[in-house]
């Protein structure tokens, strides 16, 4: 299916707390990132991002493995701005807008950075 806008970053995946180095277990992806401008609440854990994402795309949260141990999504790619998942949703199942909705929470980067 599709996601409800264009895409307007690309991103790498690193399963179960991995990454900046090696190869990415998911690479070049396409998504839609929006700030949700200061740091936010969900269930007594905090995000900054909100991700959306194709239904295909394999991003895990900390609820599908072993607890504490999360993806981590790289913006633009594997030497980007680091972010760490903490819950996948799955939006509106069934019909032409099905995507995934990502919870992240921004990590800081190292400076100096042109990166988000």
């Amino acid at each position: 299916m599709a996601l409800p806008m264009a895409t307007n970053v690309t991103l790498d995946i690193f399963h179960n707390g991995g990454g900046p180095t090696g190869t990415p277990d998911v690479s070049g992806v396409a998504g839609y990132l929006t700030p949700v401008g200061n740091i936010t609440t969900l269930n007594n854990s905090l995000y900054t991002n909100v991700l959306l994402l194709d239904t295909s795309v394999d991003v895990r949260d900390q609820f599908g493995g072993a607890v504490g141990s999360t993806d981590n999504v790289y913006i633009p790619d594997k030497n980007g701005t680091k972010f760490a998942v903490y819950l996948v949703q799955r939006v509106g199942q069934g019909t032409r807008t099905d995507h995934k909705r990502c919870f992240l929470m921004r990590k800081l980067p190292t400076w100096p950075t042109n990166n988000l």
